[in-house]
């Protein structure tokens, strides 16, 4: 109830415990009744579950989710989509795990967030959330719900094509080498723009420019090519480049380039 009305912090109990609408909540005289839980009881409370009760309660929330979702569809789904982001989780005290952040200028915990879409649909329905300190690396534990998730897909959709989807933070080996092993399975991944792909695009680039230049307006390229990085890609994969220029009211024209390396099944 305290964190359905904005308090978060075990601390809040402080204040709330005696609170009248709180204790009434609970089925409490909301004057002469029990103070509620204290700060500390709260505290233990939320570290009770030890590592394996917290997998459990994990695996059960994608399990009702994929449950919902296959009696809704009936079983069908020609398509599934699988996002996955790391988000910031601002902290203010000495909690566990948390670590200052450069990236979001915040002492914070960096959650990995999990969602599904389901064919064409546009909302996207939570299936995972996994506390991760605050300096975990952007892949950090991708691997492993990739594959637990995919796999209860697979059951609960085995017609189904199940397509990742992820930004630039879990373009690391581990993870494209785990997707490219994964059978039935396409993925698209923000890859970073270094100098060897620059080169690559740079003829679309050119070609951007000019077509902005005549039409005045924002225009772009795409185009794709095969790249490998030296010591960590163990072969050449896909790669789809836009090659952009933005143009916006007062301001100078802006080259806009962007890249996903991808693998997309081939369909008849």
């Amino acid at each position: 109830m305290a964190i359905a009305l904005g308090y978060e912090d075990a601390n809040d109990a402080a204040r709330l415990a005696s609170d009248p609408i709180h204790k009434l909540l609970v089925g409490r005289n909301p004057l002469d009744g029990e103070d509620l839980a204290s700060q500390p009881t709260l505290s233990r409370f939320e570290n009770a579950p030890d590592r394996k009760e917290l997998m459990r309660l994990t695996e059960a929330l994608a399990d009702c989710v994929m449950e919902r979702h296959r009696k809704r569809l009936h079983g069908r789904a020609h398509r599934i989509t699988v996002d996955l982001d790391p988000t910031d989780d601002p902290t203010h005290g000495a909690q566990q795990l948390s670590f200052f952040n450069r990236h979001y200028d915040a002492h914070c915990y960096l959650p990995m967030v999990c969602f599904l879409t389901f064919n064409e649909e546009a909302e996207q329905y939570l299936v995972a959330a996994v506390l991760r300190p605050g300096n975990a690396p952007g892949s950090a534990g991708a691997v492993g719900i990739l594959r637990r998730l995919i796999r209860r897909v697979k059951e609960a959709f085995p017609a189904a094509r199940i397509r990742v989807r992820l930004d630039g933070g879990f373009a690391s080996p581990e993870v494209l080498d785990f997707l490219d092993c994964e059978p039935k399975v396409e993925y698209l991944v923000n890859l970073a723009a270094n100098a060897v792909l620059k080169r690559k695009a740079e003829s679309a680039m050119k070609r951007a420019r000019r077509a902005s230049e005549i039409s005045g307006q924002t225009e772009h390229v795409y185009g794709e090519c095969r790249y490998a990085t030296r010591k960590t890609w163990p072969w050449k994969r896909r790669v789809i480049y836009k090659a952009e220029v933005v143009r916006a009211a007062n301001k100078e024209p802006k080259d806009n380039l962007r890249f996903v390396v991808t693998y997309l099944l081939i369909r008849a």
